[in-house]
């Protein structure tokens, strides 16, 4: 009798088995030739899908590649090239602890491949090494859960070309942890199916192993990996206790190998921006909005995810004022979907429970839109650090992508019947061609509706060319949907039958890739290389001071420009971070994790003038538009407005380094940035300092500053040479945090915190030597925690390796040797 739910999906009487050919056993030998072919293959999908990235010259131009990997990378590069790990960054903001932020992985090895080769290049292929990671983690989760070598080939290539995949490389180093997730499961699911602890044992290696390498790849996100690979040994388990046993003890072995990445990230927890956690509403900005469903199947329903020009995700589902998009695109497609859903639903138990827990990561990634990620934030309380539920997505269209390289089988039976799943796939084909074509009748009244819709929100908008993406994508979903229903009907005939699959195969890919090359914003590297265009009649920057640039540039482009004519603007105003890798000073910047004391200093400036902000940070030079530059006072140092802007530069400042002999202790943050800026450039004494903590105070002595002479063999080590009339504090306008300690010509000395920001440290009257050095808080206990971590996990591996080597199996008795005769 034919299952029930086989009937929901048009099945014949004829039992939904695989084909007796699939049960017998393969060599070993073919099953890692399979094995060699599927990566092969993964490799030449991604060569196809970003060959103009890899053999073309060109790079991403949009969200944070320009304005925040780039620079991170190359400021990476040259450190290791100069034959240290760099700790400090000092072309960003006051400075940054840049080992501190896992965004920068910095004791990630992998990264340090960008020292290799040109920094430009490297920061490409790291991202595309680790989306081949992805596909690769894909194709072995989709063989361990019993799909054919095509089937597993299909499902690598279709998670590593989803729209989401495809969309996150643009988006600084979350690829970086999601290229470990499928391993992370595929590791998960091996402890979730061993049948005894030897099985186990070898499983749980494994997943230290997989896990240590998400934990090094640093960014948060990676939280993402532990809780699919619980949830996988959670739900699909057989002897449950020995699993989670098992996966505890390895996910902290992992843990402790990764501790390097792990341990200095939260020690400075409690001095950055994410200190104390998120509420609800700010952790769920770029929740998935509940319309963005349709986009799974429909592509480019929303515009151009980034292409702000023809993005209607802004305005349709606006989330908390950054957009509607965290990924530019969901797609993945029906024929996957199709597969997937074939899988779960005829499937074994296991498929079937990994279809149930993909819908739980689906309303995860809802966010704010259902109640369920509000209860997952009180389960698991490090989410309440975290933002963007629609990262949970991830988690998702993986198990789809290697539930639909089992299901692919399945579906392409042709000792099965599927009459209704075509049906209801013609039926999807006409609705979706009927939306499109309705959507051509009413094109004028439609793009006109976009563009005052975009204009009351103050956004231009190209409403025809926006609408001519959403168009086209619904003329895919029809296509793919017809292509569905094509294919089961062709699957039970003699000749085209065996050309089903490969066939199914090969068109669905394409489509990915096609839409993967659509949603690429590409500009050459050669442009981006060259020193912007606004600091090309600047000094070449002095390594010792790193001189410092505001902008106050305003972003004049016509919205219904090119995304590459954007990004080369940009580039030319110094968007960002942009003016890091050329040498200057970047302030504010553009931070990931950064230091909450410096968000509140730059909250409280704006209560200030921008003169009066400059002389205090020892700004040395402020790009604002060419019609506001009359005003300020300064001179000019471009001959005139290079893309409608100037540089001007401030001679009045304080200098980067001083002697102050006027200072006062005790004041709390709030008071000292309230004389700091107040209305007006007069009335604030730069040369005097307030000084964190208790102290005798100095208000009446009248010698100016005096200037200290700087040395920076490298950003951790500053040296300070000071000539003090009488006993002051030698002040250093960078920012103060846990990690820095000094000296005073060799004595060890107190580094005190002035102004909230800066570095103070006490030195008497004379000539005096005053040394600073950073050290990143964690980062060398993490370093010797990991290596005790390795240490383990090789005995580890050697004990099980020498245990199969002798055939002894735990639980069973030793063989017997009778004594000769």
């Amino acid at each position: 009798m034919a299952d029930s739910r086989g009937e929901a999906f048009g099945a014949s009487d004829a039992p939904d088995i695989p084909p007796a050919r699939r049960a017998s056993p393969r060599p070993q030998g073919d099953g890692r030739r399979a094995l060699g072919f599927g990566l092969l293959g993964l490799l030449a999908v991604l060569g196809l899908a970003y060959l103009r990235v890899l053999m073309g010259g060109e790079t991403f131009a949009v969200r944070d590649h320009l304005t925040w990997t780039l620079p991170s990378r190359a400021f990476l590069s040259e450190s290791l090239r100069q034959g240290h790990l760099p700790e400090w960054w000092d072309h960003l903001r006051l400075g940054d602890r840049f080992a501190a932020d896992p965004n920068n992985s910095v004791t990630y090895p992998l990264a340090w491949t960008v020292a290799l080769v040109d920094p430009l290049v490297g920061a490409d292929l790291l991202l595309l090494f680790h989306l081949m990671l992805a596909g690769a983690g894909a194709l072995l989760l989709a063989r361990r859960l019993g799909a054919s070598p095509l089937g597993a080939f299909f499902g690598g290539a279709v998670f590593m070309t989803s729209g989401y995949m495809t969309s996150m490389v643009v988006n600084g180093s979350v690829l970086m942890a999601l290229g470990w997730m499928p391993l992370v499961a595929w590791a998960a699911l091996g402890i979730a199916r061993a049948e005894e602890r030897t099985a186990c044992f070898r499983q749980g290696l494994l997943f230290a192993l997989v896990l240590a390498g998400s934990v090094a790849a640093g960014n948060p996100a990676g939280t993402n990996n532990v809780a699919l690979g619980l949830a996988i040994v959670l739900v699909c388990a057989r002897h449950r206790a020995l699993a989670l046993a098992t996966l505890a003890a390895a996910g902290c072995l992992g843990a402790l190998m990764g501790a390097a990445s792990l341990l200095p990230p939260l020690l400075t927890l409690p001095d950055s921006a994410r200190a104390g956690g998120f509420a609800l509403a700010e952790s769920g900005v770029w929740s998935m909005h509940p319309l963005r469903l349709l986009e799974l199947v429909w592509p480019n329903l929303m515009g151009h995810g980034l292409r702000p020009e023809r993005n209607l995700a802004d305005f349709w589902v606006d989330s908390g004022g950054l957009g509607g998009n965290w990924s530019a695109s969901d797609y993945i497609g029906l024929p996957v979907l199709c597969c997937a859903g074939i899988a779960a639903w005829r499937g074994d138990s296991i498929a079937r429970r990994l279809g149930y827990l993909s819908l739980f990561f689906l309303l995860l990634a809802l966010g704010t839109h259902t109640l369920v990620y509000g209860a997952y934030r009180e389960v698991f309380r490090f989410e309440h650090v975290l933002r963007y539920p629609e990262k949970h997505l991830a988690s998702a269209l993986l198990l789809w992508s290697v539930l639909a390289g089992v299901g692919l089988d399945r579906l392409l039976d042709p000792a099965v019947r599927r009459r209704r799943l075509a049906r209801a796939m013609l039926g999807c084909a006409a609705f979706f061609a009927a939306c499109v074509c309705a959507g051509y009748v009413l094109d004028g009244q439609l793009a006109d509706l976009i563009q005052r819709a975009g204009l009351a929100r103050k956004r231009g908008l190209d409403g025809r060319a926006a609408l001519s993406h959403v168009l086209e994508g619904g003329l895919v979903a029809a296509a793919m949907a017809a292509f569905v229903a094509l294919s089961l009907s062709l699957v039970g005939q003699a000749r085209l039958g065996r050309f089903a699959r490969p066939g199914f195969v090969i068109l669905a890919i394409a489509q990915l890739l096609a839409h993967d090359w659509s949603t690429h914003v590409l500009i050459a590297r050669s442009q981006i290389r060259r020193r912007p265009a606004v600091l090309a009649y600047l000094p070449i920057p002095n390594r010792v001071e790193v001189p410092r640039i505001v902008r106050r540039a305003q972003d004049a482009t016509p919205i219904t420009v090119s995304g590459e004519v954007r990004a080369l603007y940009l580039h030319q105003i110094v968007d960002q971070n942009t003016g890091a890798r050329f040498g200057f000073g970047q302030v504010p910047g553009y931070l990931i994790a950064g230091t909450k004391r410096f968000d509140v200093l730059a909250a409280a400036s704006g209560q200030s003038n921008l003169e009066r902000i400059m002389d205090l940070l020892d700004i040395r030079y402020l790009l604002i538009d060419a019609a506001q530059a009359g005003g300020m006072g300064m001179p000019a140092r471009t001959p005139g407005a290079i893309a409608g802007h100037v540089v001007l530069e401030n001679g009045a400042r304080r200098p980067r380094a001083f002697v102050a002999y006027r200072y006062r202790h005790g004041l709390g943050d709030e008071q000292v940035l309230a004389r700091l800026f107040a209305p007006g450039r007069s009335g604030v004494d730069l040369g005097a300092v307030h000084l964190a903590g208790a102290g005798h105070d100095e208000l009446g002595a009248r010698e100016a500053p005096s200037p200290c002479r700087i040395e920076r063999p490298v950003p951790e080590h500053v040296i300070l040479h000071c000539q003090a009339v009488r006993p002051g504090y030698a002040v250093l306008l960078d920012e103060w945090t846990r990690g820095w300690s000094a000296t005073v010509d060799g004595s060890p000395a107190a580094i005190e915190r002035a102004d909230v920001v800066f570095r103070a440290v006490a030195i008497p009257a004379g000539s005096h030597r005053v040394e600073m050095c950073y050290q990143t808080p964690g980062l060398r206990a993490g370093a010797m925690l990991s290596l005790a971590g390795w240490l383990g996990f090789l005995i580890l591996a050697g004990v099980w390796l020498k245990v199969c080597g002798s055939g002894y199996r735990p639980g069973s008795r030793p063989p017997r040797h009778d004594p000769p005769a």
